[in-house]
């Protein structure tokens, strides 16, 4: 399904969709599972669903990278992961870094001993007779949701805050019960959420 919403960006043609195209694809997702062996550590896809790694790889791979810094005694650090996954550590004389969001003028957080995600439509998107594509999909209907446009997470699992940020975008926090559900999050998590549209402020945990 990602793929297909990938090529709706890239030719600017969205005549390649349609209803009947999206349940197929739905019906292939849903007869589609993994089995999990803990012991084993080894995972089975069953069914003809394409496994997409997009939403946890980059933040699980920060956290590794973290991980393996703070084992060999390092404090001073920053890994900037492509911009969507950044873990810091200590800064020099205490301070504390400035990170900002391309898409969101004048938002700056300052930051230390911590992980950020970022996800994104603004550089992976288009818009097509009033209508706009990006690659998130909502996989309970195969349609993008256009609620937001970023969503920043605080925390301290990189590879949590990868797959939330991405999930989040299909959460829509106009509606009471779907708040309810970020505030959750937040708590389970012990995450500080950021929602932005249009370059505006939707929604912020402080």
């Amino acid at each position: 399904m990602n793929s297909i919403y990938k090529d709706i960006i890239k030719t600017k043609d969205d005549s390649i969709l349609s209803n009947k195209l999206i349940d197929e694809e739905l019906k292939i997702i849903n007869q589609t599972k993994l089995v999990l062996n803990k012991e084993t550590k080894e995972v089975q896809l069953i069914g003809e669903g394409k496994l997409d790694l997009g939403a946890i790889a980059k933040g699980y791979a920060t956290k590794l990278a973290r991980e393996y810094l703070i084992n060999k005694g390092f404090k001073y650090f920053l890994i900037n992961a492509g911009n969507s996954s950044i873990s810091l550590g200590e800064k020099v004389n205490d301070e504390s870094y400035k990170v900002g969001i391309n898409s969101v003028p004048n938002f700056i957080l300052k930051q230390k001993n911590i992980d950020i995600s970022t996800s994104s439509i603004n550089e992976q998107k288009v818009l097509i007779d009033d209508k706009l594509y990006h690659h998130i999909i909502n996989p309970k209907n195969g349609k993008n949701e256009n609620y937001y446009d970023v969503v920043t997470i605080l925390g301290g699992d990189s590879g949590h805050l990868d797959a939330l940020s991405t999930a989040i975008f299909n959460i829509n926090i106009s509606l009471e019960e779907e708040l309810d559900v970020i505030k959750h999050l937040e708590i389970v998590f012990d995450i500080n959420i950021y929602i932005f549209k249009d370059g505006k402020k939707l929604y912020s945990t402080i």
